[in-house]
């Protein structure tokens, strides 16, 4: 019988004096993981979330114009969002410095980097912002 490893996901506010609360959980089968199977799974938590109207996308997506426009039209309609896309949007986002992930105080490089994970690990994601005037 094989372990599940549910860990644990954080948006985090490098301003912030206080440890946020998790955002998600995620499941994985395994121990080993690399970073885009932690990015695309994510991503498609959050896509997912998102078309149940659960809540607003989570900063790893961004739908296009059309597809806003498409998903506002009725609260009723399912959202259609591209999820390949979205994936290869934060995957590419995460290599260009866009963002960077910290997995139990370990902070990543490496798109392909693997991951030792366990029961409760925590992930957190730290988004990257530019400076107003250099």
């Amino acid at each position: 019988m094989s372990a599940a490893f549910n860990i644990e996901i954080f948006d985090c506010n490098p301003n912030a004096m206080i440890k946020e609360v998790p955002i998600m959980k995620l499941l994985f089968e395994h121990e080993q993981i690399t970073v885009r199977e932690l990015i695309e799974r994510r991503v498609r938590l959050e896509i997912l979330k998102l078309q149940q109207e659960e809540e607003q996308p989570g900063y790893l997506i961004a739908p296009t114009e059309t597809e806003r426009l498409l998903n506002n039209k009725s609260q009723s309609e399912v959202s259609e969002v591209d999820i390949e896309k979205q994936c290869r949007i934060a995957i590419t986002s995460f290599k260009n410095n866009g963002f960077f992930i910290i997995v139990d105080d370990q902070q990543i490089d490496g798109i392909d980097e693997a991951l030792t994970i366990r029961n409760k690990s925590q992930v957190e994601f730290f988004r990257l912002t530019s400076l107003v005037g250099g």
